[in-house]
């Protein structure tokens, strides 16, 4: 692993920091190995007899699951896995009583319902033999918070799998090539008027965006987005109020964002299909995507996160000085009760080639702007 970042084009080996922002992040040494997959989340059941606020989970190469307190970034506990893991969802649903489990996917087709409040494995999703890039859960129509919610995962086969996680089985495959599925995400689209809304699934192959209508019996593709250059890498979906002239009503647009090898960000209508607008805040390719308060965080190899204002697309950066992977290396969450906003951020540094940190940025919303707390102690975890 020592001379990793010599052989990857893709890592900055500048070690790119920006001072303004170093300043308020707390940085911790997570992993011993890489670090794939990053999430915030609202804990519903209680860790060690201790309910916690608001916690970030890692996982990665060295097959642990951890959890960080995202106010003061303890480690709250850690659990081996037993394989690679590579993505990382939330599985929440009513039986009886709130339940809420990680969907997790890893290398070798490895995917298991976890339960992190008992460290056991619920359900062990078995048939695919290929790496698992991606997962999300597909809610079930008629009720969002129904257990038979759909596992809808990505390989690194060109596979997208819908799976019935109750039973344990596949029910569905769509097969496009020997590529891996890159991007993945679910969107459900609640149209103004009183026609019915669906659910549709977005996937991402080689330069190609494709958009799967799931609310009928058959699975069908309903549109394909086309326009960019090279290897579109994460998409996520976004619905926006038009501005309006006084007296009229107020409508919306769905907004597919998608973003990759190009270096740049483009953004569709997601019901005609029309390119709405291109922007290029990035020097590389860009891997990951989040939204937090009208805020597009996009984050490219090198280790820059742009933020960019959807409003006006005005854009500033913040350089992390981490290099990182073609996984989700980014996941934000905003409390609007507390106005308290957290930025959770996974990456290696490349004078530190046997390290891999999490990054967390702590801050609070003025007006649409992310404005970071500065830490009083500088040192590193």
């Amino acid at each position: 692993m020592g001379d990793c970042f010599a052989r990857y084009p893709f890592l900055d080996v500048s070690y790119d920091v920006d001072e303004k922002y170093q300043k308020s992040c707390q940085q911790l040494c997570a992993h011993n190995m890489w670090i794939r997959s990053v999430s915030i989340f609202n804990p519903k059941h209680k860790i060690n007899d201790v309910l916690y606020d608001k916690l970030i989970v890692t996982c990665g190469d060295d097959e642990y699951l951890k959890l960080w307190g995202a106010e003061d970034g303890n480690n709250i506990g850690k659990n081996k896995i037993g394989f690679g893991m590579n993505c990382l969802e939330e599985l929440c649903f009513m039986d009886g009583t709130m339940k809420q489990y990680f969907v997790i996917g890893g290398e070798l087709g490895n995917l298991i319902i976890y339960d992190y409040s008992t460290n056991t494995i619920v359900k062990n999703l078995t048939g695919s033999t290929r790496n698992i890039l991606s997962v999300k859960v597909l809610p079930n129509k008629k009720d969002p918070l129904s257990k038979y919610s759909l596992i809808v995962t990505g390989n690194s086969r060109g596979e997208v799998r819908f799976w019935n996680w109750q039973k344990g089985a596949c029910i569905h495959k769509i097969y496009f090539g020997i590529q891996p599925v890159q991007g993945l995400n679910v969107w459900e689209h609640i149209p103004q008027s009183k026609n019915k809304g669906f659910k549709m699934i977005l996937n991402s192959y080689e330069h190609k965006v494709s958009l799967w209508n799931t609310s009928s019996k058959t699975i069908r593709k309903v549109k394909q987005f086309s326009q960019h250059t090279n290897w579109v890498r994460t998409i996520i979906c976004q619905t926006i109020q038009k501005k309006q002239e006084v007296n009229e009503k107020g409508s919306s647009v769905n907004i597919l964002i998608s973003a990759g090898d190009d270096n740049t960000i483009r953004f569709f209508n997601m019901i005609n299909g029309a390119c709405l607008g291109m922007i290029q805040t990035h020097t590389s390719g860009i891997i990951s995507m989040e939204i937090v308060n009208n805020n597009l965080l996009s984050c490219e190899s090198c280790g820059r996160i742009a933020v960019t204002k959807l409003d006006d697309l005005s854009t500033y950066s913040i350089a992390t000085g981490l290099c990182f992977d073609y996984y989700k290396g980014i996941s934000s969450h905003h409390d609007t009760a507390n106005n308290r906003t957290y930025l959770g951020v996974i990456g290696s540094c490349p004078k530190k080639s046997s390290y891999h940190f999490l990054n967390i940025y702590r801050g609070k919303m003025i007006g649409q702007n992310m404005v970071f707390d500065i830490r009083e102690n500088q040192s590193r975890n």
